[in-house]
Formats: C-alpha cells, structure tokens, sequence
C-alpha cells in the first residue's frame, strides 16, 4: 500500500510550487491564519477545507487522497470475495455433509433392520435345528431298538432252526 498522504505537507509543497505564504492561502480561502499554519501540521483536513484547498490550488486534492484508500479498499473487496468464496464452498461442504449424515442414519436403520430381520431368521434356525437333533436322536433310538430287535429275532431264529434240526434228526 502507498505511503499515507499528510494533508498539511502537501499543503506545505503546493504553497512553496506556487510561491504563496500562509497570508496567502489564509484570504484566498477566508480563512485567519492561524487555521492555515494548523492545517500545516495536521494529516487530514475536513472535507469542506479539503475541496476549497483543492478549488485554490486547481488540484484533485480529495482524489490524492482517497488514492490510498482505494488500493486498500480494493485489496478488502478482494478479502471479501475470497471470505465469500469459501463461506460458499463450507456451505456447499456442510450440506453435503448433512446429507451424507442424513444417508448414512437411514443406512443404519436399514442395517439395524436387517440384523433384526437375520436375529429372527437365526432364531428360527436354531428352533429347526433343535428340532432336527431330535428327530435325529429320536430315529438313532429307533434304529438301536430296530437293531436289538434284529438281533433278537435272530437270535430267535437260531435258537428255532436248532430246534428244527434236532426234530428232524429225531424223527
């Protein structure tokens, strides 16, 4: 940024360009002179004394000095742009965080639902699985009893086919 304008020395530099003594200045812009040494040494002067300084001297006084402020006035429009920039970039981050949040609470009741759902298809699992052992103990018991009673009824034929044997070598 430029250096600040001291109203009172260039005030100081256009009397001394245009050979005019503080008497000088002082009854062209009705003013005593005590006011015109004042202003000498004061870095901003009102507006009113600034425009007839200007009018006096037949210089843009007033755009000399607001020069300065429009660099940094430019230089803060550039800051606000770049604020309002990122401002719409975290806005467009927030929503699309907001959506994902939304999406993802809908995927977990979605996964809380299918775990429920995988809970009571377990669980019926389990119950047919009981069911099954059972069944399977229930049909070895019958198997065993199957088998006894094979093993039984041939003992039993044995024991009748001896018997038959010894009639018919008696007979």
């Amino acid at each position: 940024m430029k250096k600040e304008i001291h109203m009172g020395e260039q005030l100081q530099e256009l009397m001394y360009a245009r050979k005019m003594n503080v008497s000088d200045v002082a009854t062209k812009i009705g003013r005593s002179e005590l006011t015109v040494r004042r202003m000498l040494k004061r870095k901003h002067f009102q507006l009113g004394m600034l425009l007839r300084v200007s009018r006096l001297f037949d210089v843009p006084l007033l755009s000399n000095y607001v020069q300065g402020y429009d660099e940094q006035l430019e230089q803060e429009r550039k800051a606000n742009q770049q604020l309002k920039n990122t401002t719409t970039v975290l806005k467009e981050q927030l929503e699309t965080a907001y959506a994902n949040t939304h999406q993802a609470k809908a995927n977990a009741i979605l996964a809380e639902e299918k775990y429920e759902e995988l809970q009571l298809k377990f669980t019926q699992l389990e119950a047919e699985h009981e069911q099954t052992l059972k069944q399977v103990q229930r049909l070895q018991h019958e198997l065993e009893l199957q088998q006894n009673t094979i093993i039984h009824l041939r003992e039993m034929n044995d024991v009748l086919t001896q018997a038959v044997t010894k009639t018919d070598s008696v007979s």
